[in-house]
């Protein structure tokens, strides 16, 4: 069946902590040509995996490729989220001098 990859990012902001989920996923479509159906799976799986973070999640990327080729970049923000919280996240991991743990 033919497929497409998809890697996401969402970083969750839950109270003074940031916290990174990233997914390494396989989609499956019946035409790996049609943009469209790409784009509508690719749109239903990140809306998924960013329910499935949470109300926390304050935004979040997601790379589409088709045989190694990048096809589509999603890029989301939490709307419902103070837009200050949303870029201070943005900013922490932006900057070289945070701390990471791993």
């Amino acid at each position: 069946m033919p497929r497409f990859d998809m890697w996401m990012v969402v970083a969750e902001l839950d109270g003074v902590e940031i916290e990174m989920h990233e997914f390494d996923i396989i989609c499956y479509v019946e035409d790996p040509n049609n943009f469209e159906e790409i784009n509508a799976t690719a749109h239903e799986v990140a809306f998924s995996k960013i329910k499935e973070v949470g109300e926390n999640a304050a935004f979040g990327t997601a790379v589409v490729s088709v045989d190694g080729d990048e096809l589509l970049q999603l890029i989301m923000t939490n709307k419902t989220m103070d837009p200050k919280d949303v870029n201070m996240v943005m900013d922490v991991l932006a900057s070289d001098t945070g701390s990471a743990v791993h």
